[in-house]
């Protein structure tokens, strides 16, 4: 993540999860969540990588919403998101 966004939205970390693709219906669309996003973190951990946002999505009760924290452009939003199975 680039350097301004960091500063500029004071984020603790310049780690983030990419959003390549998001599939119409799916947990994430039904979320709002665009193709670009950034996951900055999950349930409010920061997340290193995909392996970081896997683990905390497989620690949750089924139907459980966790809060996303994603950069999208220069914004930082939380976003709930239902995952699905």
């Amino acid at each position: 993540m680039p350097r301004r966004i960091v500063r500029e939205l004071d984020l603790l970390s310049d780690q983030a999860v990419a959003v390549a693709e998001v599939v119409a219906g799916g947990a994430a669309d039904k979320a709002g969540l665009a193709a670009g996003d950034l996951i900055v973190s999950a349930a409010g951990r920061l997340l290193g990588g995909t392996d970081d946002l896997h683990r905390v999505l497989a620690a949750l009760p089924p139907g459980q919403a966790v809060v996303l924290d994603i950069v999208r452009g220069r914004q930082l939003l939380e976003v709930p998101v239902v995952p699905t199975l």
